[in-house]
């Protein structure tokens, strides 16, 4: 739960430096296994209720972006 709450305090951080109003994103991308918790997609879901969610790879893309930034990285 403590988690979760850091999460959304960045969240919400994010949106203010950003200077973004909540209403002003149109899709949250769930990628990685933590995204698939319940609880944290019930908070994401909150504090931005009108975007649309998208579904990544659950398992697969971070270890795709992983790869990716190693090529870039060391060839």
């Amino acid at each position: 739960m403590q988690l979760v709450r850091r999460i959304e305090q960045v969240v919400t951080a994010l949106l203010q430096d950003a200077g973004v109003a909540a209403a002003g994103i149109d899709t949250v991308f769930f990628t990685g296994g933590s995204s698939s918790v319940p609880l944290l997609r019930e908070k994401i879901a909150a504090l931005l209720p009108d975007a649309k969610r998208v579904e990544g790879d659950l398992f697969g893309s971070i270890g795709m972006g992983l790869a990716i930034d190693g090529r870039r990285k060391f060839g």
